[in-house]
């Protein structure tokens, strides 16, 4: 085994919620698995959307819906929000 399928293998994504930080082993994570790991009930995660804030350079957040599959290895997926469907943001 290279070095670099060492370091594949022990890499994490980290990913910052709120005041919160949250690691994953695996990069593919559904917006409900990431949700449920930033502390919303199981049964809520229908009830909202999870969005990737892109920075101030970007044209708008990217919105996922608890089945949608979000990949943490992009370089854009590193700081997150968790809205109430509803509440008017877009």
């Amino acid at each position: 085994m290279g070095t670099e399928d060492q370091e594949e293998e022990n890499r994490t994504y980290p990913i910052h919620i709120g005041n919160t930080t949250i690691r994953f082993d695996d990069p593919v994570q559904t917006a409900e698995t990431i949700m449920i790991e930033a502390g919303t009930d199981e049964d809520k995660t229908d009830q909202k959307w999870l969005y990737a804030l892109e920075g101030k350079n970007m044209p708008k957040d990217t919105q996922f819906e608890g089945s949608d599959t979000v990949d943490l290895s992009n370089e854009n997926r590193k700081f997150f929000r968790i809205v109430p469907k509803g509440s008017g943001r877009s």
